[in-house]
């Protein structure tokens, strides 16, 4: 990506949202699928290993990390890694995942763990859900259904600290 927003270098400005880039991320993970399928890496929840959680981390951290990161300008925030539990820290931020299944209605926050790999679809996203002190509240993941859930990133200022939510961006190129 480019330079932090503000900086007086000429710069490129893409518009967009946290729901554009979990989409784009997903495309991508569908992308790889025939190459990962002749290259016999598997990436199905009972058979997956390293290899496909390389893969996997590289795009989300690529599409949608770093974005982030580069839109809040704040590129000292923590972002949890890709289907990794990183919940509990105070200078965690995260992407926020709502929806319409009221399965996730006991907690204060869902937040994204990684899109459900179990089929060749990837039409489910798995969240951690947690209270607004940031504990679990549940020791699972929780399965939404992809149409059904909206993002969000809620950027965390100062460790501890309140959150500011952002569906919009703009990522400087």
């Amino acid at each position: 990506m480019g330079v932090p927003v503000g900086s007086a270098v000429d710069e490129t400005v893409w518009k967009t949202t946290v729901d554009e880039l979990v989409a784009i991320f997903r495309d991508a993970l569908i992308a790889v699928l025939l190459s990962l399928r002749r290259a016999q890496i598997r990436w199905d929840d009972l058979h997956a290993y390293d290899d496909w959680d390389a893969i996997s981390e590289t795009l989300f951290k690529a599409i949608v990390a770093d974005s982030l990161l580069w839109a809040v300008g704040d590129l000292e925030t923590t972002v949890p890694k890709y289907g990794f539990n990183m919940v509990g820290d105070p200078r965690m931020s995260f992407v926020r995942v709502t929806t319409t299944d009221p399965t996730g209605a006991d907690c204060d926050y869902l937040v994204f763990c990684d899109i459900d790999p179990s089929d060749d679809r990837f039409d489910r996203v798995r969240c951690w859900m947690i209270d607004d002190r940031g504990q679990h509240v549940a020791g699972h993941l929780l399965s939404v259904p992809l149409q059904n859930a909206r993002f969000s990133f809620l950027h965390r200022i100062e460790p501890g600290g309140a959150f500011r939510e952002h569906t919009e961006l703009a990522v400087v190129l």
